[in-house]
């Protein structure tokens, strides 16, 4: 039995309704667990990996900086690469951020000044560990940015062991985030553009095998 056009469009319009709200039922459960993720890295103390190098993303933290300058000062790896370092910011600036005597790191820390988001850092930690043949890396970045972070340099780098290392970033108040609207819509956005990385939406990579 054939239905009339205007029954047949209340049917598709149901249904597309109905697809709608499961659609995004899934997007605000998804992004629950995703935030409670976060809140989880938050709130723990993260342990302190040995690897063969260190690989911090810059971002908006110098916390960053510090803690992966600190990882490195403490000898968990050989070397450090400093990537999406601001033109501004010579060897110096970067050194200045460390809470120790710099001197003993200076040898081993590299900047990386052509990254400029994280398919970027990607990019540049890919060559960074090629050149010096690393198998194992400690990634230092904010904690609501490690999910994205990984999925990017495990795309470009499969064959190497990443240890990620969460940095709480000042002002960003992921232990309650859903207490301030501020790092909620931080969380949000990210959320977001962690999905876009996960089905290869963010631009060309470079793999290394």
């Amino acid at each position: 039995m054939k239905l009339d056009p205007p029954r047949q469009n209340k049917i598709w319009l149901s249904a597309l309704l109905y697809i709608a709200i499961g659609l995004s039922v899934l997007f605000i459960i998804s992004f629950l667990l995703f935030a409670q993720g976060r809140r989880y890295d938050a709130i723990n103390t993260p342990e302190k990996p040995t690897a063969d190098g260190i690989v911090i993303l810059t971002g908006m933290s110098d916390e960053r900086i510090r803690q992966g300058l600190a990882l490195l000062g403490e000898g968990r790896a050989k070397r450090a690469l400093v990537s999406g370092v601001h033109k501004s910011a010579d060897m110096d600036k970067i050194l200045s951020f460390a809470e120790f005597d710099a001197a003993k790191i200076a040898c081993c820390v590299d900047l990386d000044y052509r990254a400029t988001n994280t398919v970027g850092n990607a990019g540049e930690t890919a060559m960074w560990v090629r050149v010096h043949g690393y198998r194992s890396i400690i990634m230092v970045t904010s904690t609501h940015h490690i999910p994205r972070s990984l999925i990017e340099l495990r795309r470009v780098i499969p064959n190497v062991l990443i240890h990620p290392y969460p940095v709480n970033a000042r002002g960003v108040e992921i232990q309650s985030w859903w207490r301030y609207p501020g790092t909620l819509t931080l969380l949000l956005g990210e959320y977001v553009r962690y999905l876009l990385s996960l089905f290869d939406l963010t631009g060309d990579h470079m793999s290394l095998s």
